[in-house]
C-alpha cells in the first residue's frame, strides 16, 4: 500500500469511527451486543499482530555480495532498517489500538451489567455510559478498519526480505 493510499485509508476509517462513535452516542445500548463479537473479532486480531511480531523479530540482512562496495552496502543495510524500524513501529501501534479496544469492549460490558442492563435501563441513558459506548464503537471500529493493512504489511516485510 503506497503511502497516499495508506493515508487516504486512515482518514477514511477515521471518518467511519466517527459515523459509529456518533451512533454509539445516540444509542448506547445497541453496541452492547456487539462488544461481545468484537472483543472475539479483536483478540483474533491480536493473536494475529502478535504472529506478526514474532515474523519480524528477526530483522532483515542485506547479502554483501550484492553490492559493489561496503559504502552500498552500508547504505542498503541503513534503508532496510529504517524500513524495518517503521514497520515495526506500525505494529507496535496497531496492537495498542486492539489492546485499548479489548479493554473497552470489556469495560463497556462490566458497566453494563454490574449499573445497567434489564434491572436499571435508566443508566442507559447516563452521560458516563455514553462516553464508554461512544469511545468503543470509535476504537473498536477504527481497529477493525485499520486491521486491513495487514496483509500489505505482511508483504512489505517478505518484499524487504528479498528485495536486499
Amino acid at each position: 500500500m503506497s503511502s497516499k493510499i495508506k493515508q487516504a485509508w486512515f482518514i477514511i476509517s477515521v471518518v467511519i469511527s466517527i459515523v459509529f462513535a456518533f451512533a454509539a452516542f445516540k444509542n448506547p445500548e445497541k453496541f452492547i451486543p456487539m462488544s461481545d463479537l468484537l472483543a472475539t473479532i479483536i483478540a483474533i486480531l491480536i493473536g494475529v499482530s502478535l504472529a506478526i511480531s514474532a515474523v519480524l523479530a528477526s530483522p532483515p540482512k542485506i547479502d554483501e555480495t550484492l553490492h559493489a562496495s561496503s559504502e552500498d552496502g552500508k547504505r542498503a543495510q541503513k534503508i532496510l532498517d529504517n524500513n524495518y524500524t517503521s514497520m515495526l513501529d506500525a505494529q507496535k501501534y496497531l496492537f495498542w489500538v486492539y489492546y485499548a479496544s479489548l479493554m473497552l469492549a470489556v469495560c463497556l460490558k462490566f458497566v453494563d451489567i454490574y449499573f445497567g442492563g434489564q434491572a436499571n435501563p435508566a443508566f442507559h441513558d447516563t452521560m458516563f455510559f455514553k462516553v464508554v459506548a461512544t469511545a468503543f464503537a470509535f476504537v473498536s471500529s477504527l481497529a477493525l478498519l485499520w486491521s486491513a493493512t495487514l496483509p500489505t504489511l505482511l508483504h512489505q516485510v517478505n518484499t524487504h526480505k528479498m528485495k536486499f
